[in-house]
């Protein structure tokens, strides 16, 4: 065997690390998620935070774009909804959803079972003392939670923007059964 000649080690030695920093710094991996009719594309830079800048690329609901909720123009209020696909945050003045992660997601259920009332209006209100937030059994398996600055609730997600964030809510904040320990995360399937 003969020896490598010298052009081929100095390419080697600039084309590892050149690859490397493309691949860490500017490429963008891309991953996809479906469950229960929610559909999420986001694509991430490896070595950058993923929520500053990771791209919500396709976010939907049964092929329909899921909308970004009313909120209050204050600089310092937010949107959060956890999905069966993932956790995304919005502020006041932005335009697209932002995640730090997607993924199949369950839900931890207890308390009392969701009324028939509470499944035709589409929503039920959550204690603003519960977190992590805990589906109440018989809540629909599409439905997402969502909570603003003033409130938290399990809903059908065609019902965001027919809902005000902006008010307080009438959560219930006393059935003992709606608390779960803080140690009982979401959970991936």
């Amino acid at each position: 065997m003969g020896r490598i000649p010298r052009r081929y080690c100095v390419l080697c030695v600039i084309a590892v690390p050149v690859l490397g920093m493309y691949t860490g710094c500017v490429h963008r991996f891309h991953s996809h998620v479906e469950n229960a009719g929610w559909s999420v594309g986001f694509s991430y830079i490896a070595l950058a935070c993923r929520f500053c800048r990771g791209r919500v690329e396709q976010f939907t609901f049964r092929g329909r774009p899921v909308p970004l909720p009313h909120s209050p123009e204050e600089a310092n209020s937010s949107f959060t909804l956890i999905a069966p696909v993932g956790r995304f945050e919005s502020r006041a003045g932005w335009t697209e959803y932002r995640s730090h992660f997607v993924m199949k997601a369950s839900f931890p259920e207890a308390g009392e079972p969701v009324s028939p009332n509470e499944l035709e209006q589409g929503y039920y209100d959550v204690p603003t003392s519960t977190w992590p937030p805990v589906r109440r059994p018989g809540t629909l398996a599409h439905w997402c939670f969502a909570s603003s600055g003033a409130a938290m609730r399990w809903l059908d997600p065609e019902r965001i923007h027919s809902l005000g964030w902006a008010g307080p809510t009438t959560a219930r904040s006393t059935h003992p059964g709606n608390s779960v320990p803080a140690s009982a995360p979401m959970t991936e399937r």
